[in-house]
């Protein structure tokens, strides 16, 4: 699984397998932009994506949407001072 980030807060998620990891993002239609970029892979069963206050995007991976989660969470909270989910998805 692999997430994008792109211009202006634009981001997509992809669960393709190997094949993501070949294609560029806009290629493979995670993001649908130019400017986006593959900024985190896992083979792990779900991905999470958190949002802080100085527009940092911070990446969590787990077994479970709770785990991915609170992995984003933690790694957003120590570099910022107000975080939130954006987004999870678990295959």
């Amino acid at each position: 699984m692999a997430l994008a980030i792109g211009a202006g807060g634009r981001f997509g998620h992809g669960a393709r397998g190997p094949a993501a990891r070949r294609r560029s993002p806009t290629r493979s239609g995670i993001c649908g932009d130019r400017s986006c970029r593959i900024e985190d892979q896992t083979q792990a069963q779900c991905h999470a994506l958190a949002n802080g206050n100085r527009n940092g995007h911070w990446f969590g991976a787990g077994n479970s949407k709770r785990s991915a989660e609170s992995f984003a969470m933690g790694f957003c909270s120590n570099a910022e001072t107000s975080c939130a989910i954006r987004y999870s998805h678990c295959r």
